[in-house]
């Protein structure tokens, strides 16, 4: 029997597909602290992008058919973001206001977002600086999330969104269908 994890769209992750990729998820982690000495923070972070970047082609994200892409992170476009701020984009894969994608999110340090909600499901993965991203009424999820974290958040979830003070912050967001995000009148 499979026990869904999460199901984003109708595409699912099943219990079993964990189970099949124990040794490769336990491999991988033990290589971040390999990753972290041979390459020290910088080389990791791009390390990251790189592999995060596949992410979206595991995912299915914005594969229409799949042309092969390779883009330094010296390459990458950023544009204005719908997140006022300051905030900017770069896509990877897909279009962050017409439908699934996963995008670059860049926040400068000091960034609060006040709470707001999203009408779809997104997981979100830190590449740089440090985040948090509690959730209203829920003081446990009021947690700083450094580079390698990741988080996620479904639909209709009032939560805040900052970039702790610092470094600017770089995340993934990788969504199943378009990004939006309406503030609420919670502090």
């Amino acid at each position: 029997m499979n026990r869904y994890l999460f199901n984003h769209g109708g595409n699912t992750l099943s219990s079993t597909f964990f189970a099949r990729n124990a040794g490769n998820i336990r491999r991988i982690l033990k290589m971040e602290v390999i990753v972290m000495k041979t390459f020290g923070a910088k080389g990791a972070i791009r390390l990251v992008l790189i592999l995060v970047g596949g992410i979206g082609v595991i995912y299915g994200i914005g594969a229409k058919p799949l042309a092969a892409t390779f883009t330094p992170t010296t390459e990458l476009k950023w544009h204005q973001s719908p997140i006022p701020g300051g905030v900017t984009i770069s896509p990877v894969a897909g279009e962050i206001m017409k439908g699934e994608h996963v995008t670059y999110v860049r926040f400068p340090a000091g960034t609060k977002i006040p709470m707001h909600v999203h009408s779809t499901d997104y997981i979100g993965i830190v590449i740089s600086g440090n985040m948090r991203h509690p959730v209203k009424g829920k003081p446990s999820t009021d947690v700083q999330l450094p580079p390698g974290s990741h988080w996620s958040i479904p639909a209709g979830l009032e939560h805040q969104t900052e970039c702790l003070e610092g470094l600017e912050c770089v995340a993934v967001m990788i969504q199943k269908d378009h990004f939006d995000y309406e503030l609420t009148t919670s502090k």
